[in-house]
């Protein structure tokens, strides 16, 4: 997006630069929506409506299964980790580069391509908090997907501790991103490797739900830090 915005802004204003800008990933997401609508299935064995029915399959409401999840306190413990992993995830997203912009003086595409480790490792390490999970689970049952979580979201509070200290040095900001940017997203995965077993019945729910923590993080956090910036 920076090297787009500097494109464009080579022969038009600032101000109309980043506007315009914003028209080539708001255009992809439409081609992506659209594709998505023509192309995807619901589920592996074809789409929702046609698929039958099996034997002695679980089948709830959509009232009863709210209910099950709403009234079940691990759905609001979950939402709450969730909402301090891919809360914290998103927060960072929206302010990685604009600090190492402002901390370290660089150019605004040099913070911004720096900025994108910590989203572009969502490649593996969302679906690698999930492997170890499972891996986990293996072992010592659920208990060992609680643990993995537990490990993984206290490793990325520390690392969320370490960039203080590294505010000096870009060099050791970029490692303890490096470090930041894999135990965060493989927090959100060992969250869904337990959200399945929250509620049978109001697993559909529960799911949303814990989804949502991860946006209500998102939009409760930055208000933090900018009272913290007032002093």
């Amino acid at each position: 997006m920076p090297f787009i915005y500097e494109g464009i802004n080579l022969h038009q204003p600032s101000f109309i630069a980043w506007r315009a800008a914003m028209f080539i990933p708001g255009s992809a997401q439409v081609v992506i929506g659209l594709i998505i609508l023509a192309f995807a299935q619901d589920l592996p064995d074809g789409q929702y409506g046609p698929v039958p029915k099996k034997e002695g399959a679980l089948v709830t409401k959509g009232g009863k299964s709210t209910i099950a999840a709403y009234s079940n306190y691990r759905t609001w413990l979950m939402f709450l980790s969730y909402g301090y992993c891919f809360g914290v995830e998103l927060t960072v997203d929206n302010n990685i580069s604009p600090y190492l912009y402002d901390q370290f003086s660089l150019s605004l595409s040099t913070a911004s391509l720096l900025g994108a480790v910590f989203s572009l490792t969502n490649i593996f390490a969302r679906g690698l908090g999930g492997v170890v999970s499972d891996y986990a689970c293996k072992y010592f049952g659920m208990r060992g997907r609680l643990w993995a979580l537990w490990i993984v979201q206290v490793g990325g509070g520390i690392c969320s501790l370490l960039m203080f200290y590294a505010k000096s040095s870009l060099g050791l900001t970029m490692l303890v991103v490096a470090f930041w940017s894999i135990l965060v997203p493989m927090a959100c995965g060992a969250s869904y490797g337990i959200v399945p077993f929250i509620t049978k019945r109001g697993l559909g729910s529960a799911s949303g739900m814990v989804g949502a923590g991860g946006n209500t993080g998102a939009s409760v956090l930055p208000r933090f830090h900018r009272d913290i910036s007032k002093g």
